[in-house]
């Protein structure tokens, strides 16, 4: 074992590594005595004959049947039916009342037109300027009697015995001029302007 041991461990670990790469090379240009190769694919393998056939024999039965379809229908065409339009000819009219109809339905367009354009040129028969005016005098009326009802105060007391009313002096209506009746009498007989209820109101105070 003395021949073995090298004399400088740099060239010993040199020599070792070198040996160690032809080894690698020596393994790699090695054959082998097996055949490794995958096997070859087979024929019956490759094309699938039983699922052609099978898709062959489903189009000839499919063409088959489309023509005996076709034979039937061509068999169809060339007899007369009653439902073709040699046979059925000239249509005609199922309703025999569809012109009075129509005249009726005509004739109720025409009065609804009528109706509508003498609804729509129809004048008012209420005046809406007389109106306001009839409600602006009534407010006035409405207005003075509450002003007046309040003019006389009354104070009134009760005791377990009887009711006693506190006695006050009430002045009697003044009586009407000629002026302020004749200025009555024409506001009640047609409508009054604003100034005309102004006077009337003037003439009272």
């Amino acid at each position: 074992m003395w021949n073995l041991v090298g004399a400088n461990k740099i060239c010993t670990d040199r020599n070792i590594a070198r040996e160690h790469m032809l080894h690698l090379a020596r393994l790699k240009k090695m054959k082998s005595t097996v055949n490794c190769n995958p096997p070859r694919t087979m024929s019956h393998l490759k094309v699938k004959a039983k699922k052609e056939q099978i898709k062959r024999d489903k189009e000839e039965i499919v063409e088959h049947d489309n023509k005996l379809l076709l034979k039937k229908m061509l068999e169809i065409d060339k007899k007369p039916s009653s439902v073709t339009p040699r046979c059925l000819g000239t249509p005609r009219n199922k309703s025999l009342n569809k012109v009075n109809r129509l005249n009726e339905l005509s004739r109720i367009a025409r009065e609804n037109r009528k109706i509508l354009k003498q609804i729509q040129l129809a004048k008012p028969s209420y005046s809406n300027h007389k109106l306001k005016k009839d409600y602006e005098y009534k407010q006035y009326l409405s207005h003075n009697l509450s002003e007046n009802a309040g003019r006389v105060p009354r104070s009134v007391s009760f005791t377990s015995e009887s009711f006693v009313t506190s006695s006050v002096s009430i002045e009697a209506p003044r009586p009407l001029s000629a002026v302020q009746q004749r200025s009555v009498e024409t506001s009640l007989v047609r409508p009054m302007t604003a100034d005309g209820r102004n006077r009337i109101a003037k003439s009272f105070l």
